[in-house]
């Protein structure tokens, strides 16, 4: 009798545990702040088709939103280190905090972060329907689990 009632809370914190992670919060998204004293670009990376590569594109800053989008090297924090491919790679906008550079010699500026936040709202591409929250990110978004919801660069 015992038993039963162990394999029971087993097999039901097996059930409990993903859906409750499934609908926790782990980072909020935020909106941009005109006001804000401290230096920070809006961009989005876009996908070359593979988990790793990508270019940084940034399409506005502090000062509001570009007509024309900018190329970057991304330095420091990355999202893309995180963050699944569906995030990454879906046109999700992020608010970079840090220092825009250019070097003479060098042909693209170099974006040196040393935050990030996501901007406005998450997109998840297809898989959207599993996780619906566009406001914030579940612990199923992270990198680790990408293999769960998508088969992009695992052989």
């Amino acid at each position: 009798m015992k038993k039963q009632k162990k394999r029971k809370r087993v097999i039901w914190l097996v059930i409990i545990i993903p859906i409750i992670l499934t609908v926790f919060p782990i980072k909020f998204t935020k909106k941009a702040n005109n006001n804000s004293e401290e230096e920070y670009y809006i961009a989005s990376c876009i996908s070359e088709g593979t988990t790793d590569a990508g270019v940084w594109i940034i399409i506005g800053n502090n000062e509001g939103m570009w007509e024309d989008e900018m190329p970057v090297i991304f330095n420091g924090k990355n999202p893309k280190n995180i963050l699944s491919y569906d995030i990454c790679n879906n046109d999700t906008e992020f608010i970079i905090y840090g220092k825009l550079s250019k070097k003479q010699d060098e042909e693209y500026y170099t974006l040196n972060s040393q935050r990030w936040e996501i901007y406005d709202e998450v997109r998840r591409g297809e898989y959207a329907y599993r996780i619906p929250f566009k406001h914030f990110i579940t612990v199923y978004d992270l990198k680790w689990f990408d293999f769960l919801l998508t088969d992009k660069g695992y052989d």
